[in-house]
């Protein structure tokens, strides 16, 4: 009767262990949380800041049909991305607040 007891406490003692959380695991986990803190909103032309308008138009992305404008708001930046498509292709078109283009990537036309 003893080693039965004996056996539940030990065997208690193990699951328990295994199952808490040490705290160097959870800032691990808060920080990739951090780093994934971006909200993407759809809005239309005139939301945009007229500085992002304007470099818009002055490059060739004005000869696309615009499929969409989102705003993404990260957690020190705020990025305008243009979704275009010309007859073949379909592009993701970034800039920061101030229009400076960031990055263009090429966009599957399927999606």
């Amino acid at each position: 009767m003893k080693k039965l007891m004996l056996s539940f406490i030990i065997v208690g003692f193990i699951a328990g262990s295994a199952m808490a959380q040490t705290p160097e695991m959870q800032p691990k986990k808060e920080k990739q949380e951090m780093t994934q803190q971006t909200s993407k909103t759809k809005i239309t032309l005139d939301q945009v800041p007229v500085e992002v308008q304007e470099s818009f138009m002055d490059n060739d992305y004005q000869l696309a049909s615009v499929e969409n404008i989102f705003e993404v708001a990260k957690k020190d930046e705020t990025i305008y991305e243009f979704i275009i498509k010309s007859d073949t292709q379909k592009w993701a078109v970034h800039f920061d607040e101030e229009g400076k283009l960031i990055k263009e990537n090429k966009v599957d036309a399927g999606k």
